[in-house]
């Protein structure tokens, strides 16, 4: 185990000016991030004090009810959800005119699906949506982690060609790789001798951006000219991490540090609920401050103090935990240019300023003007329309406790007696500004009918869900963009860290197409220079149900998509994730690949006998290959789309291409076989699917033949568009 050590006077001395720095008038962002916090776990009857710099409850008279309808936290679940439905897409581009970039670039999206699964991607990116809802901005820290836990395996030792000299792995600079004896880049593994080193893993850690320190003027993360990351962490954490002991530190000058770690750990602490009058550790994160350390990482590429820049870690005590110079993260294996393992998301931008902002900023205040709106009515109900009593004087009326069936007795006063008056309801106009706070809920947010799942008729033209879903998502293509943005640099980044500390290999199972496995191997070195790295446009767009199924509708109608085509319907229902609607798809594909394991089975024993035969006995053999071939298309049983789409498969890899033609010939004979009976059986049901077509069309508002609705979807009548958003539950009647 190391030995901790106190960093310099120097080194400390940066860290503090750099933290001074970075700090100043940032409780003016953080005072709206841990707002929305608050509000999304329902303490939402809170203040922000300018003077102390602080959430605090509402000073109000405990007979003032404090309901909360949270449609707050309900609004940013339903965007969150929209957003999280699709991952990136990527895709490797050459940018070198050679058979050796377009290969990597072939390559890369296996490769990265091998770091992402490494990495823990999926979890690290809904952290991150988290994040980015509720305070507009989240980070991705590319982290590589190496120890016992981690593993190690068994890499060749580097022999030198020249001086025949042997060294480790390590011992070779990664941006110099030459022998350190005589400077010869002549360096091969060594057949015989083996070490064990480290495999290392990536991870991807998710930061707040109370974690996070930024100039607030530079836009691009790229062009900072440092970042300061503020975390704090139990002793244990330390230990496992960087491997020293330190000093259990506890949160003595806590607050003189920083608020932004007192706000992240504090979440930890709040209760989430209803709970009025109560504390929700707002100040301290709870008793598990005492026994948390803070630490400092400083990310600079280059200052007055460290020209070729620098990455230092240190304790508030002044304690050094890591300290690395020059600045380690260069592109092209330490060759190129500098770059941060950070990667950051902005919901919305301004331009001029770093941090982005999200529509919780909107709805925060909508909340607590709901809130005070309900509370107002419910003083109404308990208060006003309650009914009263007139009692004349001098009457003594028993008791009136307001139970069925009760008698009163009085005594009449000048024929007097006890009164019951009616209580006022609460205002229409006041019912009416309930509704429409909620309504705006959805307008600030985006999430309108068709993005909330809500019923939008049974008749609602394919146009109308299309407009809805253009209006609920269209003004968050910036969104959108960015988010794609931020995916792409993680990649790139990603793959940058992957080329410099993955020296061991790491394997992922392929199916092929005989239903089997194959294991390809994948190590940093596959990844050079001539490749680019981008995220498909469009693939991080929300896409719900109901519109891809009122697309597919409408690319029916222009013709674009055939229905009697089973290619494509077992492309839609594995795009809908309902392939299971399709009976006996499982076992189908199954048998399939059997027969793809069992044809290349035969085709590698007859192969030998086919080279002997003379040119005009080819025929001959062509048909005794097709009553001898082990496989046969089965028409009532086989789901013949299923098979040929497996077939397919089998006919364009490496292996099939290289058996004679007459092998290939009686495998595609095969194939048509399969064909033939799909076209024979689209015959049969042709008029049948063709009035289901029709019908189903005319229920999502298309074309009618001979009949009123002809032509675009966008020329439906008025009457036809009763079941829109402005009237979602509407009937037609006929």
């Amino acid at each position: 185990m190391a030995q901790v050590k106190i960093a310099s006077n120097d080194d400390q001395a940066l860290i503090r000016a750099w933290h001074e720095r970075l700090k100043h008038r940032r409780w003016l962002q953080e005072r709206g991030w841990w707002g929305n916090i608050l509000f999304y776990l329902g303490q939402q009857w809170v203040i922000y004090d300018s003077s102390a710099r602080r959430w605090r409850q509402r000073k109000l008279s405990p007979s003032v009810p404090t309901p909360i309808t949270n449609l707050f936290r309900a609004t940013i679940d339903t965007v969150k959800s929209a957003i999280a439905q699709h991952e990136p897409r990527f895709l490797g581009l050459p940018t070198l005119d050679a058979a050796e970039a377009v290969a990597r670039a072939a390559a890369v999206d296996a490769q990265l699906r091998v770091i992402f699964r490494e990495a823990g991607f999926k979890a690290a990116r809904l952290e991150m949506l988290d994040w980015l809802l509720l305070t507009g901005n989240a980070f991705h820290e590319i982290a590589w982690e190496e120890g016992e836990e981690t593993g190690v395996d068994q890499v060749p030792l580097e022999q030198c060609q020249d001086c025949f000299s042997t060294w480790k792995p390590g011992d070779i600079k990664p941006n110099d790789p030459v022998c350190p004896n005589c400077a010869s880049p002549y360096l091969v593994d060594s057949p015989d001798q083996m070490v064990e080193v480290p495999r290392g893993e990536m991870r991807y850690m998710t930061l707040s951006p109370f974690e996070v320190f930024l100039d607030p003027v530079i836009t691009d993360i790229e062009q900072q000219p440092a970042i300061l990351l503020l975390q704090s962490y139990t002793t244990e954490q330390i230990k496992s991490i960087w491997d020293k002991d330190v000093q259990d530190e506890g949160f003595g000058g806590y607050g003189e540090v920083s608020s932004s770690a007192i706000h992240r750990d504090s979440i930890a602490s709040v209760a989430p609920g209803v709970t009025p009058g109560s504390p929700y550790a707002h100040s301290t994160g709870g008793d598990t401050g005492s026994k948390r350390v803070l630490v400092f990482r400083l990310f600079v590429k280059a200052c007055k103090e460290y020209p070729n820049g620098l990455y230092l870690a240190m304790t508030n005590r002044g304690e050094e935990l890591e300290k690395v110079k020059p600045f380690p993260w260069r592109k092209r294996n330490g060759k190129g240019r500098k770059y941060y393992p950070l990667v950051h998301y902005r919901f919305g931008t301004v331009t001029g300023r770093a941090w982005g902002f999200t529509p919780a900023d909107d709805l925060t205040p909508k909340q607590y003007q709901l809130n005070k709106a309900e509370s107002l009515f419910t003083l109404i109900m308990t208060r006003v329309a309650n009914p009263v009593w007139l009692i004349p004087a001098n009457s003594n009326p028993s008791r009136i406790s307001g139970e069925i069936g009760i008698q009163i007795e009085y005594t009449p006063v000048g024929g007097a007696q006890p009164q019951r008056v009616p209580g006022a309801e609460a205002p229409q106009s006041l019912v009416k500004y309930i509704e429409d706070i909620r309504q705006s809920f959805d307008e600030l947010s985006g999430a309108f009918a068709a993005v909330r799942g809500r019923s939008m008729g049974s008749r609602t033209p394919v146009g109308t869900v299309q407009s809805l879903q253009e209006r609920g998502f269209g003004r968050w293509a910036t969104v959108f963009q960015g988010i794609e943005a931020g995916y792409e640099s993680l990649a790139k980044k990603s793959l940058e860290v992957w080329r410099m500390k993955a020296h061991t290999p790491r394997l992922m199972a392929v199916r092929d197409a005989v239903g089997g496995f194959s294991f390809q191997e994948f190590i940093g070195a596959d990844w050079d220079e001539g490749v680019e790295v981008e995220v498909e446009a469009g693939s991080t767009r929300p896409h719900t149900q109901t519109e891809k199924m009122q697309t597919y509708m409408e690319l029916a109608q222009v013709g674009v998509l055939d229905f009697m085509d089973e290619a494509q319907k077992i492309k839609m229902l594995e795009d809908i994730g309902m392939l299971n609607m399709r009976p006996g798809v499982e076992e189908d594909t199954k048998h399939a690949y059997k027969e793809n394991a069992q044809f290349l089975e035969w085709a590698r024993g007859v192969g030998d006998q086919i080279e002997e035969v003379p040119p005009e006995m080819v025929d001959v053999l062509a048909q005794q290959l097709a009553v001898t071939m082990p496989i046969h298309v089965v028409p009532i049983v086989d789901d013949h789309a299923v098979h040929f789409l497996t077939h397919r498969r089998l006919a364009m890899t490496d292996e099939f291409k290289q058996l004679p033609m007459i092998i290939q010939q009686a495998w595609y004979m095969h194939m048509m076989q399969h064909q033939a009976d799909l076209m024979a059986s689209k015959v049969l049901n042709a008029p049948p699917m063709a009035l289901r077509n029709a019908g189903v069309a005319a229920s999502m508002g298309g074309a009618q033949p001979g009949g009123q609705g002809n032509g675009s979807p966008a020329q439906a009548s008025t009457r036809e568009m009763g079941g829109g958003e402005s009237n979602p539950n509407a009937e037609v009647n006929n």
